[in-house]
């Protein structure tokens, strides 16, 4: 549920995936109250510079404050710090170009602001992004990384750099490129076409667009979902075709069991198979292998190509069935 304006459709990913568009819901901004001293803050020089990392967790939050108020003094900037689960300020002496600020509804805050800089969640992403700012990602893990190449893709943010590699100079660098108006203007471009989108509706209508109908209706009564499967007559049918069939003589609904369009379930072999490689222990260097590979895929430099989510991909065909069956 991400623009298909920031990471268009990739061409080979074919009719079973869709790209909805930004799924938004009226946040708490509109009633959050600021205090004055923010108001003041914000008010004046076209903004700060808004830099977070929401729920990530610092190893040193001191030297990384002492980084920002550093790069901030160096750019000539004003930098406002949401400091969620990380004490930032601490007991440092702050200097009035720096804000600290604890919890507060990003659809309001990030308006206010020139630019941002946080750790590249997909909803951080994308509310910077529909709140129009130019965008500095700093990946901690995880998909992050996919996120800060994305926006440099898209000409809306300048490159992301890992919070293990940052320095007060790179830092410094990137608040001033942000300042950039180039990137500005591509930034508010950027977020003319995410606020012309409909991500939620756009789910719904791919949710219905890819229901098994056809397998879902009772083979009897087409306007009923069918719950019961017949294992001799290879028949699908609906609570009340079932109980028609169960006043007929007890040898026509004996090998009657539940049914299910699509069946997701581990059941026997399969559930054995899952339980077994659960319970193993993992082949030497193997978790190595597995964040090599994952950094590998997250740090891709072409958004649009092949991205997958490989792991996910190989547990449901080693130990799913895909097949339209009924349950056992």
């Amino acid at each position: 549920m991400w623009s298909p304006a920031l990471v268009p459709k990739p061409f080979d990913w074919g009719d079973l995936y869709d790209v909805v568009g930004t799924v938004t819901m009226k946040g708490a901004g509109s009633s959050y109250t600021p205090s004055p001293e923010l108001e003041t803050f914000l008010g004046h020089d076209g903004g700060p510079i808004f830099v977070g990392f929401g729920s990530m967790v610092l190893g040193d939050p001191r030297a990384t404050t002492k980084m920002i108020i550093e790069a901030a003094k160096q750019a000539n900037v004003r930098v406002l710090i949401q400091s969620s689960w990380s004490d930032m300020a601490g007991d440092l002496e702050i200097p009035d170009n720096i804000f600290f600020l604890g919890n507060c509804p990003h659809d309001w805050l990030m308006p206010r602001v020139s630019a941002v800089v946080h750790h590249g969640g997909a909803g951080t992403t994308a509310g910077g992004l529909l709140a129009g700012k130019p965008t500095f990602i700093v990946p901690f893990f995880g998909d992050q990384p996919f996120w800060g190449r994305a926006v440099v893709k898209r000409g809306v943010g300048v490159e992301p750099c890992p919070i293990a590699e940052l320095t007060a100079e790179k830092l410094r660098t990137a608040f001033q490129d942000l300042q950039s108006e180039e990137l500005r203007s591509r930034a508010r471009a950027m977020q003319e076409k995410m606020q012309k989108e409909n991500g939620a509706e756009e789910a719904v209508r791919s949710f219905y667009r890819h229901l098994p109908v056809q397998q879902m209706r009772c083979d009897l009564d087409h306007e009923r979902m069918a719950t019961k499967w017949s294992e001799s007559d290879g028949v699908k049918f609906c609570e009340r075709c079932n109980l028609l069939r169960r006043s007929r003589p007890e040898s026509h609904w004996k090998d009657v069991v539940e049914y299910h369009a699509v069946d997701y379930a581990a059941r026997g072999q399969e559930l054995a198979n899952l339980t077994r490689f659960i319970a193993a222990p993992p082949p030497p260097g193997m978790a190595v292998f597995l964040q090599e590979v994952g950094w590998a895929v997250a740090c891709m430099n072409h958004v649009g190509g092949v991205v997958r989510d490989v792991s996910q991909f190989l547990l449901l065909s080693c130990f799913t069935s895909w097949d339209v069956v009924p349950a056992k």
